[in-house]
């Protein structure tokens, strides 16, 4: 699956791959402001955004589990 090793994928990716990557996880682009020394971003695909709480609530249930121990 693309989202569990995203990182890899786009460190072994070639330039029209990397561009593909990112338009796949924020389908609005980025945005780099040279001014500001900023990037902006629009939103993040649903399944990528979904990640992060899934992931936290996974490492807060074990660390309860490992308390109960």
């Amino acid at each position: 699956m693309i989202a569990q090793n995203i990182s890899g994928l786009w460190l072994s990716s070639d330039f029209e791959w990397k561009q593909k990557l990112q338009y796949l996880v924020f389908p609005e682009g980025v945005v780099y402001s040279k001014k500001n020394e900023a990037v902006r971003i629009g939103r993040i695909n649903s399944l990528f955004a979904a990640i992060e709480p899934l992931k936290r609530d996974l490492e807060e249930n074990e660390k309860e589990a490992v308390s109960k121990v």
